[in-house]
């Protein structure tokens, strides 16, 4: 059944009206439709029904039109529609499929770009943001936040809100009493009707000037605002600011539910469905598609076609909204609580869900085409705190998405979060901070490994500086986790951000003292400057053997032939007036003594080839390493130290406290102090030789020499090695300074596999 009342809506519906049913004095009307009308809705020119699929539209009578009042069906091709949404002289139509039509007085027109790019010249609603001045762009309603908005309407010039609990708020014009606030008075913030306080409001529909409310649990419709043509249905033409009850026939309040109702300029409807025995309920909202654990198990059950998957597979990840209100945490109403310190998502069940999704090879396929497409729409001046939810769960889709050598799809993502605008970029900082353990190391990760696959790719290649532009993202994001983790006190350390591939950048020369130079090729040292100015930002030690030069000439000091003899003692200590040939940089340097030197010259000979070692022959790329150095760190701080205290500082020296080491050390899991493989192992330990010391101390950390703050700085962690048997070795995690150790049978085994692994790896593990 149809009621309607308000403004003359002539005859010609094509309904008719129910038996029996008494019609009082307030100007209500009730027709039945000879089919179930699906949806319905109101605008200023004409009303539009939806039935089986099919428009029709009843043009209304208005000031500027003169209407038959005779009900059109409108043609459309091959689409079914499911949705109408009126205004003032137009309607949108949603099509089963997703179609969006946009229909003006006489014509219904598909929403292409061309078509959509109209709507920027339409007028802009009125919403509360402190001011009076149109927004045409979205602009968030701080007022509403944590109130659990369920529906909004918008009219004329005002705008209603319902929540969750059935409170309402409304704001905007009220100079037809059309806000129910007892005043005719404008309001630029929300503020409840408090005259419906308590009430269980089910639907919020406004007018042009007039307001409906229907509460469930009377099954009562109230009416507020202009009602100089009876649109308010109480048998008055005059306005009202409270809300006051529509009496409708007594029917409806009995043998009916109310489905739905619709406000008009000047009129009003109220769909009613006859359901006998079935008490009123809110009426659901409709909200978008979403991800959730029960579609993912459909996909995996191959219940349906692989046809009706993709297409959901492509509503679902080619809209960031549907990503953003997925994986919502719903328990007490938690998703409504969003705000900068709550992002309201259910951390656990994304990630079931995530690692479900990829079990299925096809559909995998299937949402990383969609993903990669869906990524560069992302806008970088996100409307509201909840619009950054894409940013916390692609991390993790993407993680277990992408394959081994990929990184598109990481690329794409560190792009977006760089071009965020600042202030929400900081809302997203703080999402980070609060993220669970396992979720912040994986988003560490995820970007650490695109970052040694573009470092392995360099190291394998020539200088590619699109390699480097893209490399610099992911860094990029790395730094911005890191000073995350630091801010917040975070249970993840620097190590964990360390790129074990960097390593591959290092094309340098050993000499037969392990001291190492320059190569000349210098395009590589710009990114080894940086590396080693991070370190002695971090105050991290490298194991890096560079010759006191290389220090000296860092903060504007002359080396001498004694730093020579450092670097090359062979060739420091060499007879100057014999040949000799020496191997420099892949590159051989013959020079060939045909005269003899006067005593006069043979200092200035010296200092020149001091010079050429030392300066000239490497001047290019000392030049690259020193720019990207100082790059990385303050020149000032370097410049405080001598030589000697600068190399102290980055490779550090040689003080060497085991007895420290033993202190600072502690045991997790099974293993503690006396447990019988620890007392081994320091037993043994105690037994090695001094290089076999410094040898473990590298396998360990990755450095075999002692941190500038002394053996105290190196907190050594012992654990059990899982699932390990007597021929395991050990195994060391440098960045955590983590031994884990197999329960070797005796202590002869024990130091026959130590000392097998400190001589022939590195000791990393594999991520």
């Amino acid at each position: 059944m149809l009621c309607y009342w308000g403004a003359q809506v002539r005859e010609g519906l094509g309904l008719v009206q129910p038996d029996k049913v008494k019609h009082g004095n307030s100007g209500i009307r009730s027709v039945c439709p000879k089919t179930k009308v699906q949806d319905m809705s109101a605008g200023r020119s004409f009303v539009g029904f939806i039935q089986d699929g099919k428009v029709s539209v009843l043009r209304l009578r208005s000031e500027d039109y003169d209407h038959d009042g005779r009900r059109k069906q409108i043609q459309l091709k091959n689409d079914r529609i499911r949705l109408i949404v009126c205004g003032g002289d137009g309607a949108v139509l949603l099509a089963y499929g997703g179609k969006v039509l946009i229909m003006d007085k006489s014509t219904v027109y598909s929403s292409s770009r061309q078509t959509l790019s109209c709507l920027k010249s339409l007028k802009s609603l009125k919403f509360e943001c402190f001011s009076t001045t149109d927004r045409h762009v979205p602009t968030v309603v701080n007022s509403l936040h944590r109130k659990k908005t369920v529906s909004i309407s918008c009219g004329g010039e005002h705008t209603a809100t319902l929540s969750k609990g059935g409170t309402v708020f409304t704001f905007g014009s009220g100079g037809s009493g059309q806000l129910g606030h007892n005043s005719f008075k404008d309001e630029h913030h929300p503020r409840v009707v408090a005259e419906l306080w308590g009430s269980e409001v089910s639907q919020v529909t406004c007018g042009r000037h007039h307001t409906l409310i229907s509460v469930a649990s009377s099954k009562r419709i109230y009416s507020f605002g202009c009602g100089m043509q009876g649109q308010l249905g109480n048998g008055k033409m005059i306005n009202e600011s409270v809300p006051f009850p529509v009496n409708l026939p007594t029917e409806c309040n009995h043998e009916y539910t109310i489905e739905k109702l619709i406000a008009g300029e000047n009129h009003s409807f109220a769909l009613f469905f006859k359901e006998p025995g079935n008490e009123s309920k809110p009426n659901p909202s409709r909200g978008i598609l979403t991800l959730d654990d029960r579609m993912i198990d459909r996909w995996l059950s191959g219940s349906d076609p692989w046809k009706v998957i993709k297409k959901e597979i492509n509503k679902v990840f080619s809209s960031a909204a549907s990503l953003n209100g997925s994986f919502l945490k719903t328990s007490c109403d938690q998703h409504y609580q969003t705000s900068e310190d709550h992002c309201g998502l259910d951390f656990d069940l994304a990630k079931t869900s995530f690692a479900k999704l990829t079990k299925n090879e096809m559909s995998t396929s299937e949402v990383v085409k969609v993903v990669q497409q869906m990524l560069p729409s992302l806008n970088p001046n996100p409307t509201g705190v909840e619009s950054l939810r894409v940013y916390l769960l692609l991390p993790e889709l993407i993680r277990r998405l992408q394959k081994q050598q990929r990184t598109e799809l990481t690329e794409a993502l560190a792009s977006k979060i760089l071009q965020l605008n600042p202030a929400a970029r900081k809302v997203l900082e703080t999402n980070w901070s609060k993220l669970p353990d396992d979720w912040l190391k994986g988003l560490v990760k995820l970007f650490k490994k695109a970052s040694a696959n573009l470092i392995g790719r360099m190291a394998a290649d020539t200088m590619n500086w699109d390699i480097m532009t893209r490399l610099l993202k992911f860094v990029q994001i790395l730094q911005m986790v890191y000073q995350v983790c630091c801010r917040a006190n975070r249970n993840i350390t620097k190590s964990d951000f360390i790129i074990t591939e960097t390593n591959d950048l290092l094309d340098v020369v050993r000499t037969k003292n392990l001291c190492i130079w320059l190569s000349v090729e210098k395009e590589k040292y710009f990114l080894f400057g940086i590396l080693c100015g991070l370190a002695f930002n971090n105050t991290s030690v490298v194991h890096l053997p560079f010759p006191l030069a290389l220090f000296k000439k860092l903060l504007n000091v002359k080396p001498s032939l004694e730093d020579l003899k450092e670097f090359s003692p062979v060739l420091g200590n060499e007879n100057v007036w014999t040949d000799f040939t020496h191997k420099f940089a892949h590159s051989y340097i013959v020079i060939l003594i045909f005269f003899y030197f006067n005593f006069c010259y043979r200092t200035d000979f010296v200092d020149k080839y001091v010079d050429y070692i030392l300066n000239k022959s490497v001047e290019e790329a000392f030049e690259e390493f020193k720019r990207g150095f100082f790059k990385a760190c303050d020149r000032c701080m370097v410049e405080i130290f001598e030589p000697e205290e600068l190399r102290g500082v980055l490779v550090g020296n040689e003080e060497y406290d085991w007895d420290i080491l033993k202190q600072k050390t502690t045991y997790e899991g099974s293993f503690y102090a006396e447990h019988p493989t620890i007392i081994s192992f320091w037993e043994v330990f105690e037994e090695l030789t001094p290089n076999e010391k410094k040898a473990f101390l590298l396998f360990l950390t990755g450095f075999e020499k002692v941190p500038i703050l002394g053996m105290s700085a190196v907190k050594m962690r012992v654990t059990l090695l899982l699932n390990s048997t007597q021929d395991h070795l050990p195994q060391a995690l440098t960045c955590h300074s983590l031994l884990a150790l197999p329960v070797y049978q005796n202590k002869e085994t024990l130091k026959a596999k130590l000392i097998e692994a400190i001589n022939h790896k590195r000791g990393f593990w594999e991520e």
